[in-house]
C-alpha cells in the first residue's frame, strides 16, 4: 500500500486526469485527496447532498468539475438508483448543472456502479451490475 486508507467520501474512487487528485464518493459523501501530500483538502461537507444518496462520481477531463450520480436507495438491495447526474465545481463544491433525466440513460431500478468520461470529454459511460451492462 502506497497511501491510505482514507476516511473521506464513500467507497468508490477515481483519479483526476492529471493524477493530482483522488476522488471518493458514495453514501457518506464526497472527498478529494491531494496525491502530492495525500491529505484531504476537500471534505465531504463541502458538497451538500443532504436530500440525496450519492453514487459513483468522476472528474471531467478538465479536472475542474465532477459528475456525480444522486438518487434513491432501494429498500431491499441498498443499491443507489440514480434519479439525476449533478455537475459540481471542484473548488467551490457548488452545483454547476444537473441532468434530471439521467435515469433515462439507464434502465429504471438499475444500480449504477461506475461512471466515466472519454479522454476528449465527448462521451460518457456508465456501468451497472444489475443488469450487468455498460452504456455509452
Amino acid at each position: 500500500m502506497v497511501a491510505g486508507p482514507f476516511k473521506v467520501g464513500g467507497t468508490i474512487g477515481s483519479f483526476s486526469h492529471d493524477g493530482k487528485q483522488l476522488l471518493s464518493s458514495g453514501p457518506a459523501g464526497i472527498g478529494i485527496v491531494d496525491t502530492r501530500d495525500w491529505e484531504c483538502h476537500h471534505d465531504a461537507n463541502l458538497f451538500d447532498f443532504s436530500d440525496y444518496h450519492l453514487g459513483p462520481a468522476c472528474f471531467f477531463p478538465d479536472d475542474k468539475r465532477i459528475a456525480v450520480t444522486a438518487g434513491a436507495i432501494g429498500a431491499a438491495s441498498g443499491n443507489i438508483y440514480p434519479a439525476m447526474l449533478k455537475v459540481l465545481d471542484v473548488e467551490t463544491g457548488h452545483m454547476v448543472s444537473r441532468v434530471t433525466a439521467f435515469s433515462a440513460l439507464s434502465r429504471p431500478k438499475t444500480s449504477i456502479q461506475s461512471i466515466g468520461f472519454s479522454a476528449d470529454g465527448q462521451r460518457f459511460v456508465s456501468g451497472s451490475d444489475s443488469p450487468a451492462e455498460v452504456r455509452v
